[in-house]
């Protein structure tokens, strides 16, 4: 069961959050460094947390952030008014509108993106619960034995999954039949009101937006110009995130579009020559102008993510296979064989034990992108990228 915050933050547990949570909200605070850096550092985060979107940072190291920067900045409902600044293209879900983008209505959306949502954060598990009759589903946001719940936090994640389900679906009124918060009412609830255009209930046994039969039915109308600008956005702003990446290089650019779609089904080298502007046919000879390809490049993404996930986090061997696009589990052994010339549960223990038997879930595991990039090019690729 979860329990309570307390007042203070005293450690940092395996429950874990990807950094790019956070984008937007320096932009939306308009908040300076030294703001950041005071609430950062008392909560056990260091200020990479908001320049490298795939890193791993504590839940509650993120929840209590969330909470002490809404007091400073005077905005008690900071947590619905960042989620409302997302729209349309909402980066702090990561890829995940675009893991369903091909789906055909609301409820296949929630089936896919259910599948990626542990990839992102295992503070909630998030899936659809069919009342008797299947008349009403309940889309329940369900925390973990380890979270701390902040209503920052959970507000922001069920704001977000609003607004999402109003852009994937064109519906703003009556969109919900009622959305239920477990902890209690604030003073003010207009702005509630204003995101979710339906009954709230506070002090709820469960965190859920319930929807009709209807609505979860409801026919997905996002258009291929949508999620063309959602990807290349995405892509866009994760090579501007760090100035740490100098080079201008095709292959760097492709080693960052891919890195930033992993896992949920949408890149490819068609898509990706799209998000670049270039034809498909171009993009590839600019690769191999560069001594590149993208299937070597995809493969070199693969590998330093797999390592990172295998040793920062705790999912299961088909979480991260499908993080990483392969089909099924066994299809990513094979592949991880080849790269470290042993199992991946093996290099996992073996990471474990070189950290005293825990997954290093905290700021010690930044990595900058321009280190992350060097490690996706192939030796063959290095001195273009480095030019």
């Amino acid at each position: 069961m979860a329990r309570n915050a307390p007042d203070s933050f005293t450690s940092i547990e395996r429950s874990f959050i990807k950094a790019g949570a956070f984008c937007g909200l320096a932009e939306l605070l308009e908040a300076d460094r030294g703001v950041f850096e005071a609430t950062f550092q008392e909560v056990g985060l260091g200020l990479a947390a908001l320049t490298e979107p795939d890193q791993y940072v504590s839940v509650q190291s993120f929840g209590a952030a969330l909470q002490r920067l809404a007091v400073r900045r005077d905005k008690p409902s900071l947590g619905l008014e960042w989620a409302a600044w997302s729209k349309p293209y909402f980066p702090q879900l990561g890829p995940m509108m675009l893991a369903g983008a091909d789906a055909a209505t609301l409820n296949e959306w929630i089936d896919i993106t259910a599948r990626y949502w542990p990839c992102h954060t295992n503070a909630y598990r998030t899936r659809l619960v069919w009342g008797s009759g299947r008349t009403e589903g309940a889309y329940r946001f369900e925390p973990s034995a380890l979270t701390l719940e902040r209503r920052q936090f959970i507000e922001h994640l069920a704001a977000l999954t609003s607004l999402a389900f109003e852009t994937l679906t064109g519906i703003r009124d009556n969109k919900h039949v009622v959305v239920r918060f477990r902890h209690a009412r604030p003073v003010d609830t207009t702005p509630h009101e204003s995101i979710f255009t339906c009954p709230i209930e506070f002090n709820a046994p469960r965190n859920e937006i319930v929807l009709a039969s209807a609505q979860l039915h409801l026919p997905i109308v996002l258009t291929p110009q949508w999620k063309k600008n959602c990807a290349m956005r995405r892509i866009t702003e994760r090579i501007a995130e760090s100035a740490e990446v100098h080079s201008d290089t095709v292959s760097a650019r492709v080693a960052v579009g891919i890195q930033a779609m992993l896992g949920v089904g949408f890149v490819n080298l068609q898509r990706l020559a799209e998000c670049m502007n270039f034809s498909a046919k171009t993009l590839q000879r600019r690769l191999a102008e560069e001594g590149a390809s993208y299937g070597e490049i995809l493969d070199e993404v693969r590998r330093a993510k797999a390592l990172r996930l295998l040793a920062e986090t705790e999912l299961s061997m088909c979480q991260i296979s499908s993080q990483l696009g392969y089909s099924s589990a066994p299809a990513f052994n094979a592949a991880f064989r080849r790269w470290a010339n042993m199992p991946p549960r093996a290099f996992r223990q073996s990471s474990k034990c070189a950290n005293g038997g825990k997954s290093p879930i905290g700021p010690s595991c930044a990595q900058p992108l321009a280190a992350q990039i060097a490690e996706y090019v192939s030796p063959k690729m290095k001195n273009s990228v480095s030019k």
